[in-house]
């Protein structure tokens, strides 16, 4: 079986990857000659615009539609199309990611392919270490619009397995599909708890939501530049939260809890379970830390007293 690999984040798309070809599947990236040769057991995993391409504000919205219907209409008839796309997409919805994402679920629906909706995915991809990076960078975490925002986060080794198993397993009854740990948090707790599984002390500040775009600068790094900081502070602020729970009975696969996502996002390596498809209710261990990950919260240091 082939499965060729477009757009998304190089972390996901190298996981997507490699944990197809552990499968046995020969992998590809995405070309519209490579797509032509492909047959009906094959398959095209569509994970819509890398962060460097995502255009600021509304620009986002044709890019992303445009891309998809490239993408869609390459594919030939018969052979599986799975697209990410964002939990809360709508064509109202109140930030450009989410309406963007909409726009692009419509051709590969068209195609009769299945839709993936994810929010904060936790792991080796490029929103999880933004904010890690931010959680690490000061004492105080600003969060413009973000404190009590609802959160749902998904560990990135389970939005790949859920994208191998449409992709490959038996057909599904369905072709929309929302995905998170089965546990959410606010944005001030998200802080918190991820700066606790970094071994560090950290607290998330409320600011209004009117400071978004110019944070987003101490968000933007290296392959995650400011409009798409932008676009994931927005998406945030307005809560990213799964509406249907439909893949919790339709995949064999149950993901990992919250606490693992936290430990994934931290850098702990994250130990195989048992039980199908490695799912919630295997055996569990705890994650193994790495340099200061796991160990005592460090803040700062009191003085005695004299």
């Amino acid at each position: 079986m082939r499965i060729l690999i477009a757009g998304g984040c190089a972390g996901i798309r190298t996981a997507v990857r490699a944990e197809a070809e552990a499968a046995g599947c020969e992998t590809g990236d995405f070309t519209r000659d490579a797509a032509a040769s492909l047959h009906a057991r094959d398959a095209v995993v569509d994970l819509g615009l890398s962060p460097q391409e995502r255009l600021p504000g509304e620009a986002l919205i044709p890019a992303e539609s445009e891309r998809a219907e490239d993408v869609a209409g390459g594919v030939p008839e018969g052979v599986r199309l799975v697209r990410r796309s964002l939990v809360g997409a709508a064509p109202d919805a109140p930030d450009p990611w989410r309406r963007a994402a909409h726009a692009a679920e419509r051709p590969a629906l068209e195609r009769g392919g299945i839709i993936l909706r994810a929010g904060l995915l936790m792991g080796s991809c490029a929103e999880s270490e933004a904010l890690v990076r931010v959680v690490k960078r000061s004492r105080l975490v600003p969060l413009p619009g973000l404190a009590r925002a609802r959160i749902e986060p998904l560990a990135v080794d389970d939005f790949v397995q859920f994208v191998l198993l449409a992709a490959t397993g038996p057909a599904l009854p369905g072709h929309e599909y929302d995905l998170g740990c089965g546990e959410f948090l606010t944005g001030e707790l998200l802080v918190r708890d991820l700066a606790a599984a970094l071994g560090i002390r950290r607290a998330g500040v409320a600011l209004p939501g009117l400071l978004r775009g110019p944070l987003a600068r101490a968000w933007a790094q290296p392959g995650f530049p400011r409009a798409s900081a932008d676009h994931l502070l927005r998406a945030l602020a307005g809560g990213l939260l799964p509406v249907r729970m439909a893949a919790w009975k339709d995949f064999d696969h149950k993901p990992r809890d919250l606490r693992e996502c936290l430990a994934a996002a931290a850098g702990m390596t994250l130990p195989p379970r048992s039980g199908p498809r490695g799912g919630r209710f295997g055996s569990w261990e705890a994650p193994k830390a790495r340099g200061l990950l796991g160990k005592k919260l460090r803040g700062p240091k009191r003085r005695g007293r004299g």
